[in-house]
């Protein structure tokens, strides 16, 4: 048998994926006996979840978007080293 090397193509993650990604993270069928448990309540719950973990990553994400703008869609060339 021979070894087949993997494509040397680069992977990227769309917008969508990465939200479809974390949306079944946190809705799996493992968790929802625990979550019917909360009843309605379990929307705040999820909504101040979310916003603790949104908000600071999001304010991190601008300020070093801002503080290095040629890191957000380019990766740094041997010559920057």
């Amino acid at each position: 048998m021979e070894d087949k090397e993997a494509p040397n193509s680069a992977f990227t993650m769309s917008i969508k994926g990465m939200a479809m990604l974390t949306v079944c993270s946190v809705f799996s069928l493992r968790n929802l006996p625990s979550m019917a448990e909360y009843g309605w309540n379990i929307i705040f719950f999820l909504s101040a979840a979310a916003a603790c973990f949104f908000i600071p990553s999001a304010l991190v994400s601008a300020e070093l978007a801002s503080t290095y703008p040629c890191l957000l869609y380019t990766s740094p060339s041997p010559r920057d080293a």
